[in-house]
């Protein structure tokens, strides 16, 4: 018995639209004429009325990595195409037949790095070290994890484009390494 009503349910859709569209008899709408189309009477909004918002000036990424042995090859992908994102966000391409960006350029931006290893804060977790000292604790991570890694960096990386400025390729090129 389900089944019969399962095949027939796009037979009652079509026979409920058309129920709804009207009986088939046409009435005016208002346009000019009988061959007026139904649409004419959605006018264009005028472009006053449509509000426009400036673009948000920062952008806050916060990005969650896993760190666990079987996702290398994915960490290797993230760190290849993060900085693409960067770019993109920094210094966004210039339409050559008008001369003007793609879109504005992001003002403000923070990145952060959280890994998924929380650690177990001193629990007993048979596959874990029952150590609180070992695990990221879900803070954001900057300790430089590579040898030729400056170590002063801060907790999240960051960038502010000077009001009136144009972004500045070479910063932003800086900023898109260091997360690599």
């Amino acid at each position: 018995m389900v089944k019969t009503y399962i095949n027939h349910l796009p037979i009652f859709i079509l026979f409920l639209s058309l129920t709804v569209c009207g009986n088939g008899e046409e009435k005016g709408d208002g346009g000019e004429g009988e061959d007026a189309d139904i649409f004419d009477q959605f006018q264009d909004p005028v472009e006053d009325e449509i509000p426009h918002r400036p673009p948000p000036s920062g952008v806050d990424i916060l990005v969650v990595v896993d760190n666990s042995g079987s996702m290398a090859q994915e960490q290797d992908m993230l760190k290849e195409a993060f900085p693409n994102l960067i770019r993109e966000l920094l210094n966004p391409p210039i339409d050559p037949a008008t001369g003007t960006r793609d879109y504005p350029p992001v003002k403000d931006l923070h990145i952060g790095v959280v890994s998924t290893d929380l650690g177990v804060a001193g629990y007993s977790v048979p596959s874990c070290e029952k150590n609180p000292l070992v695990g990221d604790d879900a803070i954001l991570q900057h300790i430089p994890r590579l040898p030729d890694c400056d170590p002063a960096y801060d907790s999240y990386l960051h960038y502010t484009l000077p009001q009136g400025e144009e972004p500045n390729s070479e910063v932003i090129e800086d900023l898109a390494k260091d997360f690599g």
